[in-house]
């Protein structure tokens, strides 16, 4: 017989029949194994319920250490540098309308929106760096994988791979080294991230719908499946914002630089969450 947990997850129990005895040839003993009682959900698990908090043993100096010795990670935290600083220049720069130029508020605001464009500018140009062949892991998964994967996933690993070849093309533009219009290269090149991240919004929302309980399900084969369902409601998430960012930098669709920067830093932070060691 199956029960549920409360929680979408169904549990085994088993019924035994005891053979009557002698003594009492008409008794019949019916003993029910009652499987352990998973503990309730907490106020915090259903608040974190898609997005949950890295193992104890990750809050600790040589697991940072570690997580940061790999050029990726440190890249995620640049990138949420980057569009956070991105926006918050923007930010200060409508709060800065709402003042007199002459007064205290005013020269402070905009000393620090100053510090916050540079801070975007310098941090962008030095991400570039850490980015070249960065591509090289999609084409592999392209060749490797071609047979294997849906198109709609070709078609944004494609897309991507685009969009990654025209970022280190806008940089020789920006070095001198290629000529030609960087406004362009920079906006047909994030139209294709634009599009790839929403294809890849799309191919996740077709996996989460895919994503049913089983009849015979165990606990353990449902606490799997529903981390694995969180983790592709955030890649939707991700990807959503992600593309609207790229959206308005390639002005398929201007909105404002605080959707480009505030978003931009949110699919980066959601990008290093899942690189966060999970038990």
């Amino acid at each position: 017989m199956q029960t549920s947990d409360g929680g979408g997850c169904s549990t085994a129990s088993s019924t035994q029949t005891s053979t009557p005895t002698s003594s009492h040839p008409t008794t019949t003993t019916t003993t029910t194994s009652t499987p352990p009682v998973r503990p309730a959900k907490t106020s915090s698990s259903i608040v974190l319920q898609v997005f949950d908090l890295p193992p104890p043993s990750f809050n600790s100096l040589k697991a940072w250490e570690a997580f940061f010795g790999k050029h990726s990670h440190r890249d995620k935290l640049g990138k949420i540098v980057h569009y956070g600083s991105r926006g918050m220049a923007s930010l200060l720069g409508r709060l800065l309308s709402l003042f007199s130029q002459h007064s205290v508020i005013a020269t402070i605001l905009l000393a620090t929106q100053t510090r916050f464009k540079a801070l975007y500018l310098n941090v962008m140009a030095a991400r570039r760096c850490v980015r070249w062949f960065s591509g090289l892991t999609i084409l592999r998964q392209l060749i490797e994988n071609s047979s294997k994967i849906p198109m709609r996933l070709k078609a944004s690993k494609a897309l991507m791979l685009t969009w990654m070849a025209s970022d280190h093309f806008r940089h020789l533009q920006k070095i001198k080294i290629l000529g030609g219009d960087q406004a362009f290269t920079r906006n047909w090149g994030f139209a294709c991230a634009a599009f790839s991240w929403g294809l890849a919004a799309y191919h996740h929302t077709m996996i989460l719908l895919a994503s049913k309980a089983l009849p015979s399900e165990t606990a353990a084969e449902c606490d799997m499946r529903t981390a694995h369902e969180n983790k592709t409601k955030r890649q939707i998430f991700r990807n959503i914002i992600a593309s609207m960012s790229a959206m308005h930098i390639s002005q398929l669709w201007i909105t404002c630089e605080e959707v480009a920067g505030f978003f931009g830093a949110g699919a980066a932070a959601i990008d290093m969450y899942e690189l966060f060691p999970r038990v």
